[in-house]
């Protein structure tokens, strides 16, 4: 059954050469992250939250070279048995 999530990507760049370049060459692609996680998060089933995160997480620190990186994942009104309005993991990775 298909669930509402709300992915949150955080993260620091190793290299910080783009603060003065201004170039996108020397940055962290966003879009290319956006489209890393969308491909994780439509292409795959997973059972819990707390997977998807360190799979997205696996995936976006493989992929660039960074400093830290914080990885949400939220369901939107989980099935639980008191109101909620979302069940949240959080993965961290640190160079």
């Amino acid at each position: 059954m298909g669930q509402t999530l709300v992915v949150d990507v955080r993260f620091a760049p190793r290299r910080i050469t783009a603060m003065a370049s201004d170039s996108l060459a020397d940055a962290v692609d966003y879009g290319h992250v956006v489209r890393l996680v969308r491909e994780i998060v439509e292409g795959g089933e997973f059972n819990l939250l707390e997977h998807l995160a360190a799979t997205i997480a696996d995936t976006v620190w493989e992929t660039f070279a960074l400093g830290w990186l914080r990885v949400g994942v939220s369901k939107v009104a989980p099935p639980v048995s008191a109101p909620t309005d979302a069940a949240r993991v959080e993965v961290t990775r640190r160079g």
